[in-house]
């Protein structure tokens, strides 16, 4: 669907296509994008204990000491907050229920920052469903 509604909202790649662009169709577009970051961050979460195995060997890390592990805790804390402020401050919530938007402000603010901001939403999404995924495993042993 996103590869679909990208075609039909692009006037200046696909221009010579009879196809409108309409309101709902941007609605549908941008509800098609962050469903996609989300399915994103589920899927990265479900497989970061792999993501991290992979890179621990790459860099020949050895299991390491508790100070590690909490710097680690620490940033993804921090990742985690500042994907929550994400979230607010590209008001995902509305997007992804379809609300009609009372102002443009994605056109405000500025391409990295942008990038920045999509990045943290998908940082604390895998924060969320690794922590879930490592509660549930915990729950599974008592």
């Amino acid at each position: 669907s996103l590869m679909v509604t990208s075609v039909i909202i692009s006037q200046t790649v696909f221009g010579f296509l009879p196809l409108t662009a309409s309101f709902t169709m941007r609605q549908l577009h941008t509800l098609a994008a962050y469903g996609a970051l989300m399915i994103v961050s589920l899927h990265l979460g479900l497989q970061w204990p792999m993501i991290m195995g992979l890179v621990q060997s790459r860099l020949k890390v050895t299991t390491g000491g508790l100070a590690r592990v909490w710097a680690l805790r620490l940033a993804a804390a921090c990742v985690a907050a500042f994907g929550i402020y994400s979230l607010v401050a590209l008001d995902v919530v509305s997007k992804l229920s379809m609300e009609i938007p009372t102002g443009f402000q994605a056109f405000e603010i500025s391409t990295p920052a942008l990038l920045l901001h999509h990045l943290a939403v998908v940082g604390l999404g895998i924060c969320v469903v690794h922590t879930g995924l490592k509660a549930v495993r915990a729950m599974a042993r008592i």
